[in-house]
């Protein structure tokens, strides 16, 4: 696909595998974190929020990747959808086991 459109920015999500980012300049794999999964029901949503929220605010792509991996990660150790979506704060201090 960014062969044929070269100014488009993709983003892959991969569920368990983690995601793929790239653009006309770069590829990036991201891991997801191993966690204990409950409910993986706002998992996708939850990822590509963060990642949009954190591009929109400059991060650099490898850095909103990353939140958005960590905020995906906790978001499917709870159960439901909107509740299970973690807050600012909780995604920042997570640290994967």
């Amino acid at each position: 696909m960014l062969d044929k459109y070269r100014h488009m920015k993709v983003v892959l999500t991969l569920g368990q595998t983690g995601a793929l980012y790239g653009d006309e300049m770069i590829r990036i794999q991201q891991a997801a974190y191993n966690v204990e999964a409950v409910d993986t029901e706002a998992a996708g949503e939850t990822f590509l929020g963060y990642f949009i929220s954190g591009v929109s605010m400059g991060a650099p792509s490898w850095k909103a990747l990353r939140m958005a991996a960590r905020a995906a990660a906790l978001s499917v150790t709870m159960k439901g959808a909107l509740a299970s979506i973690p807050r600012r704060e909780e995604v920042l201090g997570f640290i994967a086991a």
